[in-house]
């Protein structure tokens, strides 16, 4: 679901819609048209709806641009069961601000969820729509690697506790995977080639590189990082080739 859009944001919205639509198998709902009856929801006020969409959703994207977004954030980051599955889209202007803004909901999110707060560029709209990819492949990759997400969400699942521990580890695989991944590909990244190519926080690259140092997945020289392993490492069983070759290619034209 993709909440928090103005009338001004639309093309945006849609922009950004073609782009996750454009991975198999996803689904995406604009906030702003959202049917309560359609989708099985007893309520039918629109922030009653959201609220009760974001339970059954596997991740709500939030983009900062309203001030019904704002109040919108100031909730979903208040509900333990949708704030990990939460993802808000920053303009950087309120980067290191001292707003309500940055000093509440976002610091209560991005303190649990490093994550899950992209700041972006208002004049580089593409970039920000390329920062979905994360969020996208985190969920499919939960599927892909544990059969209990391919049967449950978090509101279907009788057991929303469980769901939320088994999305913590399946987080933590994921990150191990993409900075596995990572390193691979660029063969001998430094660490701001890892983060560029991940585009994951600099925080959760730095901690997940130290466990991958732990199980022996790779070895650092200097400033640069190897996999010990290659392509044979189990952690990338489920590596697609095809996906790996694409983004190496955005990310060496984005350099």
């Amino acid at each position: 679901m993709v909440l928090g859009m103005k009338v001004r944001d639309m093309d945006f919205a849609r922009i950004s819609e073609i782009f996750m639509e454009s991975f198999p198998n996803t689904q995406t709902i604009l906030g702003e048209e959202l049917d309560p009856k359609k989708h099985g929801l007893k309520r039918s006020d629109l922030q009653t709806a959201e609220l009760a969409f974001a339970q059954k959703a596997d991740f709500t994207i939030l983009l900062l641009e309203s001030p019904g977004a704002i109040a919108e954030l100031a909730t979903f980051s208040m509900m333990e069961n949708i704030r990990p599955r939460l993802f808000v889209m920053v303009p950087d202007r309120f980067y290191n601000s001292e707003s309500y803004i940055a000093r509440g909901p976002l610091s209560v999110l991005a303190k649990a969820h490093l994550n899950n707060v992209i700041y972006f560029d208002e004049k580089r709209q593409e970039e920000a729509i390329h920062a979905l990819q994360m969020p996208i492949a985190l969920f499919k990759y939960a599927k892909l690697t544990d059969s209990f997400f391919a049967m449950f969400t978090a509101n279907s699942a009788d057991r929303p506790a469980e769901y939320l521990r088994a999305l913590a580890k399946a987080k933590l695989r994921f990150l191990e995977f993409s900075v596995l991944v990572g390193i691979n590909m660029l063969e001998t990244p430094t660490f701001p080639m890892i983060v560029g190519l991940t585009r994951l926080n600099p925080q959760d690259t730095n901690e997940t590189i130290g466990r991958l140092i732990r199980k022996e997945a790779i070895q650092r020289e200097g400033n640069i990082w190897r996999a010990t392993k290659g392509f044979f490492d189990p952690l990338m069983a489920e590596a697609n080739s095809t996906y790996l070759s694409v983004l190496k290619a955005n990310f060496l034209a984005a350099a």
